[in-house]
């Protein structure tokens, strides 16, 4: 099958990854729900110049990551968002096995699913009630403009979000406080 879920025997896994359309980077099944590539048990596969990928599979399910870094892979990566033609490193985004996008939204998704927060209660705290974010695209043809534009200045809030946060934990850990 072909989509975000896999049902039974091979197939493949597609979507798109999107914090504007990420060129070059490397979407993967993360069967073991590590948030990291095992390039020899986990099918992965490039994005290509719209931010899609299909992955081919043999059976595997679990949440889908997109790395913008090779790390310890092997792997080269030049991962690019599109809509600012700018380098992407140091990013993971990741969503829930069947979702069909990958964005700052969804990632926020994957990590409080396991509290109980549905996608649903996601996009109303965001603003974002009556899209469905683990599906929605702005970047694709048709899609609403209103609620693209509102998807995508949420995504970048999300982002800037992370990154501050990563930043701020990256000097404290460096300043050795406790």
């Amino acid at each position: 099958s072909s989509g975000g879920g896999i049902f039974g025997g091979g197939g493949s896994v597609g979507g798109g990854a999107i914090k504007g359309p990420i060129s070059g980077a490397v979407a993967f099944i993360d069967v073991n729900d590590d948030g990291q590539l095992d390039v020899s048990t986990e099918p992965y596969a490039y994005t290509d110049d719209d931010g899609n990928y299909t992955i081919t599979t043999n059976g595997e399910t679990g949440p889908i990551v997109v790395i913008t870094d090779a790390g310890a892979t092997g792997l080269t990566i030049n991962a690019v968002d599109t809509s600012t033609s700018q380098a992407l490193s140091n990013v993971t985004l990741s969503a829930p096995a069947g979702a069909t996008v990958v964005t700052p939204t969804t990632t926020v998704v994957k990590e409080l699913s396991s509290q109980g927060v549905s996608a649903a209660e996601v996009a109303d705290a965001l603003g974002l009630d009556g899209i469905d974010i683990l599906n929605f695209n702005p970047f694709a043809d048709g899609a609403d403009a209103a609620d693209a534009l509102k998807a995508e200045q949420v995504a970048s809030q999300v982002m800037s979000t992370v990154n501050t946060l990563a930043t701020t934990a990256a000097s404290a850990g460096s300043t050795g406080t406790n």
